[in-house]
């Protein structure tokens, strides 16, 4: 049973393949698809056999990236255009704009091909230039336009994909260069009411080589702000407006210090250039030292070493109302937490952080720094105040606060000072030399 219904399937099969029309399939244009032509100014003219569901852009991509090097020598075209490609198709030529399909998706500007069309890409005649607030210059993909004959001021935007928010209506123009009189002229217009009304005398039409500026309201919508960072409730970034916040405002937007912020040691720190810029720093730069003055050399050393961008204010004196800091963009506010620690270095054994025990004096910290080693000065012992930046020389009653500094410096050696008593022995041999001689000339 199992053989007679296999030979019965045989059967079927081979009626069916003998049925079957193979010269239909082979020269079916569904199956073998259209021969067009694409010619002009394309990377690689000639046939080239597509599918019936090509439209004339994707023919007109091929024939710019398919290489033939056997058959047809490559051409390179960098001026084609895309705004008058001519499609001839029996008897007839018809013209597309295929920038108006790839910026508003007009399909009828890119049909699909039929066996035999002969595609025409001519090269760009017109020309015009679109600078500012719109969409595809933003995007820095293209300034010049190919122009049509008779289009106008909103056809070219329409096609840079319509304007910004922020034009300023009342800065646009368009400047022309007349030939006859080799005089450049400006031609006035409101960019944005002739886009809502395209029939106004101020779309005009444009010529080749036109420049047209459609330009951005200064500081439109300029994003300005600061960040506080620290001992704040609810730290981050805050929109400023410029000249008018403050300091104080920010604190109280950011919810305010915590309790363990020390906000006589908070500081701000300034980006702009215009406060931080010393113009006498950076011409005694150019100068070289022996040019310079005792005054401005030592003025120049202390510039070297300080953060001119770091602007320090009472921000406690701030929080009380009794002083405050106008904002400006990109400001950083720093709330730094209170110290718990004391800070011993220098000549003892283990310098290091301690933890702060108040009523402490500075004798006990060193102690905890395993005490001053052999070579300590323990006479020129200072303390620097965390908050001031104070030198102290202390004594039994001096208060130490968390945050301070106890310095232990050595006791240097006779062999330290001997370079500087050396240059003094020298200057003074040579000033008596020269009191020698003079005395010996007047005596002549």
């Amino acid at each position: 049973m199992r053989k007679i219904f296999l030979l019965i399937m045989m059967m079927g099969l081979f009626i069916s393949i003998s049925a079957f029309d193979y010269e239909k399939l082979l020269t079916s244009n569904d199956v073998m698809g259209y021969q067009i032509n694409v010619v002009g100014a394309v990377n690689n003219p000639g046939i080239y056999l597509l599918s019936p569901s090509t439209r004339i852009s994707m023919a007109i991509k091929l024939a710019n990236t398919i290489e033939d090097t056997l058959n047809t020598p490559s051409q390179i075209s960098h001026n084609r255009s895309l705004r008058t490609v001519v499609l001839k198709r029996d008897d007839t030529e018809i013209s597309f704009d295929l920038r108006k399909y790839l910026v508003n998706g007009d399909l009828s500007q890119n049909p699909y091909i039929q066996d035999g069309d002969v595609i025409i890409v001519s090269t760009v005649k017109n020309r015009i230039y679109l600078y500012g607030a719109v969409g595809l210059e933003n995007n820095k993909l293209q300034e010049s336009y190919e122009l049509l004959e008779g289009e106008k001021i909103s056809d070219i935007i329409q096609l840079a994909y319509g304007l910004e928010n922020g034009v300023d209506s009342n800065n646009c123009e368009v400047v022309r260069f007349d030939a006859e009189s080799g005089e450049i002229k400006s031609i006035k217009f409101s960019a944005s009411d002739i886009m809502k009304n395209p029939s106004l005398e101020d779309n005009i039409i444009l010529q080749n080589d036109d420049r047209i500026y459609i330009r951005k309201m200064p500081n439109y919508h300029h994003k300005r702000y600061i960040s506080i960072e620290g001992e704040v409730k609810y730290p981050g970034e805050y929109a400023i407006e410029l000249g008018k916040t403050t300091l104080l405002e920010v604190l109280k937007k950011c919810g305010g210090p915590t309790e363990q912020a020390d906000l006589k040691k908070s500081y701000l720190f300034r980006i702009s250039t215009e406060d931080v810029t010393r113009a006498e720093y950076n011409n005694l730069r150019k100068t070289p030292a022996f040019d310079q003055s005792t005054a401005e050399y030592r003025y120049y050393c202390q510039m070297v070493t300080e953060n001119r961008n770091i602007i320090t204010e009472n921000f406690e004196a701030i929080y009380s109302q009794k002083n405050d800091v106008i904002l400006k963009d990109k400001d950083r506010i720093f709330i730094v937490a209170k110290s718990s620690v004391v800070s011993v270095n220098g000549e003892v054994n283990t310098p290091g952080l301690f933890s702060f025990e108040a009523g402490k004096d500075y004798q006990y910290y060193i102690e905890q720094a395993g005490g001053a080693i052999k070579r300590a000065n323990e006479s020129k012992i200072r303390i620097i105040r965390g908050d001031s930046g104070e030198w102290i020389k202390p004594n039994k009653k001096t208060k130490i606060y968390a945050g301070d500094t106890i310095y232990v410096p050595r006791h240097e050696r006779f062999s330290y000072y001997w370079p500087y008593i050396k240059e003094t022995v020298a200057f003074v041999s040579g000033l008596a030399t020269s009191i020698v001689v003079v005395k010996g000339l007047m005596g002549n």
